[in-house]
């Protein structure tokens, strides 16, 4: 990416050797004496300014080791101090940015394909790092045996310590229904993992374990009622604390319900399976292979929909996930840029009656559109990172649509009325954009050869 991509390089160069720049720019430091510095060192043109006209190089030459960390690092970067100007521009003021690059102002800007490119392998990069000790097969969503065993064991001293919490809360006469939920929630959760491993061991769950399982949930919630039932009986209005401990054994009595009915629901999954496998068709169709000496006998050949091509891309993700998965995450850094050529005919038709807007516009708007989404999208997974999911949430949420009012508002000209609806809309392109790219990414990545 050595085209004039914005890096973090001379971030760095830029804070060790400004100082050095600034006392020396121009007029020669104390490395070289200014009476060579009237022709370029490069073409033997004579200067007329800091910079020969000719071929671009500067006319004072660096002696110094501080210089050669930044020509090297800028080398490999190409990052321009006129980013500083571009990013904050981009976030707090886009439209502003949009309208300058489309009229012109361009020196003063980091190109909006440049700005694109980098801040793309810059969000790429977070994610990679961000998402490299949790290696979820987004797939079928299913995690490795060592991230499972790590979750069940921070949820297992996690549950013990709420029913503690809770224990002692109910002795002091204090009923935490917010944590009591929180408990219920990661008791389904810990059951989810532990039935993964149980999985992958070779050891998946049988209708007989789920029936002794609710068979134990209906005497407990026997149990629960005639408790509750007798609390009810005895217990004052007016008093507080035994109100309390009443809604409390309520809701303990619908968690135990619910418990039973999820248990009941993973039953009649486990029978329809069961049932498709012993399906008299699956088995003529197994016979039918053994006899012929076919070299499937013994598969299943289920027809997953009736599109040929479909059927067999689904069929080739089935049979080789873990590749599908490692193309689909190179894929979608890859082809990232087809995101711009796939939204420019919807903005077209947003702006189709509007003939001072070209092409050419929509590509501007739409690079430094894409560039800010992979600049919050960093954001976002990194404050997720460090817990902060409902800042980052809000942030995602209410600051995509800001942002792309502000774009819209200033770069094409509009009333507060023409932007909203334009808002709306762009919100819906973004999902079209995105689905389609998604879409393209999982062909790309999931066709048979």
């Amino acid at each position: 990416m050595g085209m004039e991509l914005s890096g973090a390089g001379e971030t760095l160069t830029a804070i060790v050797v400004s100082e050095e720049i600034n006392n020396s720019g121009g007029q020669g430091g104390s490395d070289a004496p200014a009476h060579v510095e009237h022709a370029c060192a490069n073409c033997s043109t004579i200067l007329n300014g800091k910079y020969c006209h000719n071929c671009g190089q500067i006319g004072h030459i660096h002696r110094s080791l501080l210089h050669m960390v930044e020509e090297t690092l800028h080398g490999i970067f190409h990052f321009d101090t006129k980013a500083w100007r571009t990013i904050p521009a981009l976030i707090l003021k886009p439209g502003v940015l949009t309208r300058n690059y489309i009229d012109g102002k361009r020196a003063s800007y980091v190109s909006p394909l440049a700005l694109f490119l980098f801040l793309n392998f810059f969000m790429f990069f977070v994610l990679s790092q961000v998402f490299k000790d949790s290696n979820t097969n987004f797939i079928d969503g299913k995690l490795p045996r060592d991230t499972l065993v790590k979750k069940i064991t921070q949820l297992t001293t996690e549950i013990d310590t709420q029913l503690k919490e809770q224990a002692n809360g109910e002795k002091e006469g204090k009923f935490d229904l917010d944590a009591m939920l929180e408990n219920h929630k990661n008791l389904r959760e810990l059951r989810e993992f532990q039935e993964q491993i149980d999985e992958l061991d070779g050891k998946p769950p049988t209708i007989e374990k789920y029936t002794a399982e609710i068979q134990a949930l209906q005497a407990e919630l026997a149990k629960q009622k005639t408790d509750n039932a007798n609390l009810k009986a005895t217990t004052n209005k007016e008093d507080e604390v035994a109100y309390q401990k009443v809604l409390f054994s309520n809701q303990r009595v619908k968690f135990t319900e619910a418990d039973i009915e999820y248990l009941n629901k993973k039953i009649k999954n486990l029978q329809k399976r069961n049932s498709e496998k012993d399906s008299p068709d699956s088995s003529a169709s197994a016979t039918s292979d053994a006899s012929t000496g076919n070299e499937n006998a013994g598969k299943i050949d289920t027809k997953i929909t009736d599109i040929p091509w479909l059927d067999r891309l689904t069929k080739h993700i089935e049979e080789h996930r873990e590749l599908v998965e490692y193309k689909m995450k190179k894929n979608a850094a890859s082809f990232a840029f087809l995101l711009m050529p796939i939204s420019l005919p919807f903005l077209w038709l947003l702006f189709m009656f509007r003939r001072n807007v070209v092409m050419f516009d929509h590509a501007v708007f739409s690079l430094y559109s894409l560039s800010f989404m992979c600049l919050l999208t960093s954001t976002v997974v990194v404050m997720g990172h460090f817990n902060w999911g409902a800042t980052a949430a809000l942030l995602f949420i209410f600051g995509t649509p800001i942002h792309m009012y502000k774009q819209l508002r200033y770069t094409y000209q509009l009333g507060v009325f023409g932007t909203l609806w334009r808002t709306f809309a762009l919100l819906l392109i973004s999902l079209t954009a995105l689905s389609i790219y998604a879409m393209l990414v999982l062909y790309l990545s999931a066709a048979p050869k």
